[in-house]
């Protein structure tokens, strides 16, 4: 079941990626369209892989079984690969940006 869930938000994400076209209307709109469409893909798979964190190996999310049936290892494993690929690229990002003002900072006005 989880890897069905995995499987079902990478699908979603990466169709709505590809869905872009050339923009049309106001500018209020094109920026709303473009905003969805390049964060909510990567935001719907943090949130999956979380869920699929906080479920469990065995498909218990706060304490209540929800299937009957183990779920295997593979999509839990691949889910917290997933989230500390994430965690390490945001702090990778984050450090970069430091790095950077940092040296933009040093310039003379």
């Amino acid at each position: 079941m989880h890897l069905i869930l995995i499987l079902a938000a990478l699908i979603a994400a990466c169709s709505l990626r590809y869905r872009w076209s050339v923009p049309r209307g106001n500018w209020t709109r094109r920026w709303e369209r473009s905003l969805l469409l390049f964060i909510f893909p990567p935001l719907l798979l943090l949130v999956t892989a979380t869920a699929i964190l906080f479920m469990g190996i065995e498909g218990q999310m706060l304490g209540f079984q929800i299937l009957s049936i183990a779920e295997g290892w593979l999509s839990y494993l691949l889910a917290v690969t997933f989230l500390i690929t994430a965690v390490f690229w945001c702090i990778k990002l984050a450090a970069s940006g430091i790095l950077f003002l940092k040296h933009i900072r040093s310039f003379p006005n």
